[in-house]
């Protein structure tokens, strides 16, 4: 009788290790569902990503590789910047300015505002080095200068819920720590903005670039 309580018992305690188990997965589970749709495209996101797709398609298609791999620096900027303006006319988005240079360790691409201006900054070594991943920076940028955007002007009619998480990352400014440690940077990858241009790009370029 001995032997077979303490088989029932373990049996017991398996099968409840394996409830409390099945029921982490779910949570799991359910929480992953509430993050994808807190940094799905949404609907009004369809249009811009489609305009986008044609302009990059003109431009880049067939084989961008085979399009720059003569040019020079100068040359590239000016390519690039083409791609820059298609882009952003495509996305309805105004650009104060463009520049190519350099930028902090572990970033290619910046989009800055000062005021209601929009800034820029793609570096010259992505697109000597990446041209798809200099495509792939400018559209992620430019995302960017379509969430600031959004909170002034918004002519896309994102909800008031996507603005509200945009907004509370810009005002935390957690960029501006992303470079003080690989724990750091990792969380500024996490960001919802971050999430949400990173997405964005991807759905622009894919099978495009």
């Amino acid at each position: 009788m001995l032997g077979l309580s303490i088989v029932g018992s373990y049996v017991y305690q398996k099968c409840r290790a394996e409830q409390r188990k099945t029921a982490e997965i779910e949570a799991l589970s359910q929480a992953l569902e509430r993050y994808a749709s807190q940094v799905a495209l949404e609907q009004v996101d369809r249009p811009i990503v489609e305009a986008v797709r044609r302009e990059l398609a003109s431009s880049c298609s067939p084989r961008l590789e085979e399009k720059v791999k003569d040019m020079d620096l100068a040359a590239r900027r000016e390519f690039f910047a083409g791609i820059v303006r298609n882009v952003a006319r495509a996305m309805q988005v105004d650009i104060k300015s463009l520049s190519f240079g350099d930028l902090d360790a572990g970033h290619i691409g910046r989009c800055r505002n000062e005021g209601f201006d929009i800034h820029l900054t793609i570096t010259d070594a992505v697109i000597m080095a990446d041209p798809r991943r200099a495509v792939y920076t400018i559209c992620h940028e430019l995302r960017h200068a379509q969430q600031f955007t959004s909170f002034t002007d918004d002519r896309w009619g994102f909800s008031d819920r996507r603005k509200a998480q945009w907004l509370s990352e810009f005002t935390a400014s957690a960029s501006q720590r992303a470079t003080e440690s690989e724990a750091m940077f990792r969380a500024y990858r996490c960001q919802m903005l971050e999430l949400d241009a990173n997405n964005f790009a991807s759905a622009v370029t894919k099978n495009i670039i």
